[in-house]
């Protein structure tokens, strides 16, 4: 961080936070600034914003006295190596507050009396001393120094000068206010890799995986060794059993170092079969199912010991067995020819006794606090159930995470299992000292401005006179970062005295700045179909340029809410088939969204966000296109140590369709009468989210259910209930994740409330039947801005934008109408292939498959259309780029007799899901 941005952090943060304490009273104030006085050396401001890029912006509450040891280093490496500094406070002036007082003895400054520059290098003596700042008779500033010498050796380690040094060699005199300094720069040999016999000898993988050279910019002897080994474990787990690797180095040349890798693959061994003993209580079947021991995958003896661990663990310790193991053996046989051998392996699997819990106790001393009735809801090993090691040490973990979440930050607990005499019975003891509970105490929050303190301690979960415990200290931290109210958060503790059982905390925080103004551009670029002359409908590219723009205000009111207000435009060109002189020229049509959104973090008290929001918004959807304004207030609570969130909100929407590209006999009835639509509708939703990262995601899960209800007394003009369920999945198929299985599943189901509406004629009298009675339509479905559609980039890539449907909700050109049931699948493969502008990019191979059905109860899974293709992504510093071409693996000829279209492309930002 550089002085200057430190500095802005500073005053708008008002407050620079540290925690005082005067002792005699045991009275905490909060620090209102810090100031220097005496001989500074340093003009005061810069030696101030030194300090704090230290501490990046903050002063450590929990480390005062580290402060003045902090001053003096940095004016050391400055070059004032006989300085000192003393703190103390003062009244600021305000109650409560107090001034960091640190008094300066610079002394005198290292000047630099003699200076040389040896060692052969590329980097001119010039040049060294230039970037470096050295003269003589001027300053010895040793930390900046030191600091761009080694931006040049990096520079020199990168071209593969792996050696290269660039030090400062120094002599002080004159009581150390005189030196004599050498820059010494020198870039070592030229290094260069060879592989005997080729580099395709190595491992499958990045190089870089294996002879990490190129990345650590390093050929020291332990790096070359590690890569060695690495290449061996590499090969031997492709079946190279007997593979070996040497390094060696020679000189062809002065200033040219050559290190060479001699690789040894060897045979390459198959298992011939799993040697497995009679009497196990395992069949070879379940043993030889494991990946790892299947008859003639390749061997690998990590695979196989890893594979009859899983056997043990899986089949034998889950089950009671507590002592079972397994010590395998391997044998080896010709194979099937000269290049391939094969091998026996015998498991050497133990079984050992089965043993069964009878009793789990507690010793918890005398009188205690917490009973053993409140921790048996913490203990999963259960009487009569199987002895399983691992869920009583995990018993034990949760017992003492129970202490300490309840305040008894110095319990201990231990375990004891005492065995009859054949082993096959155990019980299970917990010996727990709880020690005194620890209650939070006095709560001080510095560098608040705007946000209250009150507001503050509403956010976090410490609260005082609470049980303190680590876990709320850091869901706390959290909690204040997410409000995106700040720039820097931290909670820390002050030091207890012996005995004490409450405690003192500080909360340090730097506010993000009130308002935050954000915009962007780019270009769309999609297929559309339109109408031509002379009827039925043909598809288009259309560019459409798009700009968007968005303004915050937050600490509203000093509480946690804020004001967002957004807008984007996109501008289509005209489609006019019937004028070729202003079709697609310029720009016509505009898609648009304005919104304004208020939203409060950790309303009620909870975890609970409230957001209640008004959006008007124009867009054009295959069929048709809308305007619509709407009204929405929803609340969104999670419960984030299980990754749940649980949504329930009401929308108010009043929707015009126009441009109807589906004529009116083809339209749904709902269509036809509510071509202007009042919608009022309640939704809630659940979803839960295990994934390791929400954008670029390798591992981990995520549900969601979601409902809303519309009827007709609570103000909406049609009542429908509707439903969707969407999980994924994804699991990484090599350990350093670049190659990962993606499943994604998504189900719809919607359904319409009856409601009689009389026809209209066209000058808008009521239709009369030949009984002189108004004739009444009956209509049980969704408005369309309601109905499901798919096709598209996002769901089956095969098919264009809503091209994807059951013939019974297809016009005769292939266009939807929407139905009330979807059923989505999609699988990707995805692996990053390398970088392109140091940034990751990877291909993805994908199967999709899905339609949408006009009525739920008309979902069916034999009738799903399926599409295969590639894609590309490219992780650009916008965010995921994606292309996908898709291939329909059947085509559909319209009623119109147009065939479909076989390919179908699709280019946009971010994921598929």
């Amino acid at each position: 961080m550089s002085p200057s941005l430190v500095r802005l952090v500073g005053t708008a943060s008002v407050v620079l936070c540290l925690a005082a304490a005067a002792r005699a009273q045991d009275v905490r104030q909060a620090i209102a600034d810090i100031t220097f006085t005496g001989e500074t050396g340093l003009a005061e401001a810069e030696l101030k914003s030194l300090v704090l890029s230290h501490y990046g912006g903050l002063l450590p509450i929990a480390r005062l006295m580290d402060v003045p040891d902090t001053v003096v280093r940095l004016l050391r490496g400055e070059g004032f190596r006989k300085a000192t500094a003393t703190p103390e406070t003062v009244p600021a002036g305000t109650p409560g507050r107090a001034l960091l007082v640190i008094k300066v003895t610079a002394g005198p400054r290292t000047v630099i009396k003699t200076l040389n520059v040896t060692g052969t290098s590329s980097v001119s003596a010039t040049a060294v001393l230039a970037r470096t700042g050295a003269r003589v008779d001027g300053p010895f500033r040793e930390r900046y120094i030191s600091a761009r010498l080694a931006e040049i050796r990096a520079e020199l380690r990168k071209e593969g000068h792996y050696k290269a040094i660039a030090i400062p060699r120094t002599v002080f005199l004159e009581n150390e206010t005189q030196v004599n300094l050498t820059l010494h720069v020198d870039d070592g040999p030229q290094v260069e890799i060879k592989y005997l016999p080729s580099k395709s000898h190595l491992p499958d993988g990045p190089i870089a995986d294996y002879i990490p050279i190129t990345q650590e910019y390093s050929v020291e002897e332990d790096l070359l060794e590690d890569a060695v080994q690495a290449i061996v474990a590499g090969l031997r787990r492709e079946g190279y059993w007997k593979a070996s690797a040497r390094h060696l180095q020679s000189t062809p040349e002065p200033g040219r170092l050559v290190i060479t890798f001699e690789i040894t693959r060897g045979k390459r061994y198959r298992i011939e079969r799993v040697d497995v003993p009679n009497g196990l209580q395992l069949s070879r079947a379940l043993i030889e199912a494991e990946p790892g021991l299947k008859p003639g995958a390749w061997f690998s003896e990590d695979r196989v010991s890893a594979g009859l661990r899983r056997v043990i663990q899986t089949n034998y310790w889950l089950n009671g067995y507590f002592e079972a193991f397994a010590d395998p053996k391997f044998d080896e046989t010709p194979g099937a020819g000269n290049a391939e051998g094969g091998v026996i392996v015998r498991p050497g699997i133990v079984e050992g006794v089965k043993a069964t819990v009878t009793d789990v106790t507690f010793d918890l001393g005398p009188s205690p606090r917490v009973t053993a009735e409140m921790l048996r809801a913490e203990v999963s090993s259960k009487r009569g159930g199987p002895y399983v090691v691992s869920t009583a040490l995990a018993d034990q973990a949760r017992i003492l995470l129970y202490y300490e979440d309840h305040g008894y930050l110095t319990a201990t607990v231990g375990i004891t299992p005492a065995f009859n005499a054949d082993r096959t019975q155990v019980t299970l003891t917990f010996p727990a000292h709880e020690g005194p509970q620890i209650r939070v105490g006095s709560m001080l929050v510095f560098g608040n401005a705007k946000l209250s303190r009150a507001e503050i301690l509403r956010t976090i979960a410490l609260v005082e006179g609470a049980p303190y415990s680590e876990t709320a200290r850091i869901e706390s931290q959290l909690a204040l970062m997410r409000t995106g109210n700040f720039r820097n958060a931290v909670i820390t503790l002050e030091d207890r005295k012996e005995g004490e059982t409450q405690q003192a905390i500080s909360i340090s925080v730097v506010e993000a700045p009130a308002t935050s103004v954000g915009g962007g551009g780019g270009l769309e670029v999609a297929s559309r179909p339109r109408s031509v002359v002379g009827g039925g409908s043909e598809e288009r590219i259309e560019v459409s340029p798009r700009a968007f723009a968005e303004l915050t205000r937050r600490n509203l009111g000093g509480r946690n809410g804020s004001l967002s207000f957004f807008s984007r435009i996109s501008l289509r060109p005209p489609s006019v088939p019937e004028d070729p002189a202003r079709d697609g020229k310029g720009f016509g049509f505009s898609e648009y969204r304005l919104s304004a959104t208020y939203r409060e973090r950790y309303a009620f008290q909870s975890d609970t966000d409230l957001l209640v929001g008004v959006t008007s918004e124009q867009a054009v959807r295959t069929t048709f296109n809308f305007v619509r304004q709407s009204f929405n207030a929803d609340v969104v609570h999670q419960i984030r140590r299980r990754g749940i969130s649980v949504t329930g909100g009401y929308a108010l929407q009043f929707t015009d369709l126009f441009d109807e590209r589906i004529s009116k006999d083809e339209r749904p009835d709902i269509d036809r009468l509510f071509p202007q639509v009042r919608l009022s509708f309640l939704s809630s939703g659940v979803a839960v989210d295990h994934r390791d990262d929400q954008i670029a995601t390798t591992r981990g899960w995520f549900v969601t259910a979601s409902g809303d209800l519309a009827m007709r007394q609570i103000g909406s003009e049609v009542g429908y209930t509707k439903t969707f369920m969407q999980g994924l999945y994804f699991r990484p198929l090599t350990s350093n994740r670049r190659l990962v299985l993606a499943l994604r599943a998504q189900l719809g189901l919607a359904r319409g409330f009856e409601r009689e509406v009389p026809r209209l004629e066209e000058g808008g009298q009521n239709a009369l039947g030949s009984d002189g009675q108004p004739v009444v339509d009956v209509v049980a479905d969704l408005p369309a801005s309601q109905r499901f559609f798919a096709g598209g980039g996002t769901t089956v890539r095969g098919f264009d934008v809503d091209r994807l449907g059951a013939t019974e909700i297809l016009n005769a050109d292939g266009l939807s109408n929407g139905g009330n049931g979807l059923v989505i699948l999609n699988a990707e493969l995805r692996a990053v292939v390398g970088n392109v502008l140091s940034r990751p990019f990877a291909v993805v191979g994908f199967v999709d498959s899905g339609n949408v059905f006009k009525r739920a109860g008309e979902v069916d899974l034999g009738r799903l259309r399926g599409s295969v293709g590639l894609g590309a992504r490219w992780d650009s510093p916008i965010g995921p780029l994606r292309f996908d071409l898709g291939r329909k693996l059947s085509q559909s000829i319209f009623v119109s007799g147009k065939r479909e279209p076989k390919w179908g492309w699709h280019f946009s930002l971010g994921q598929t899901f």
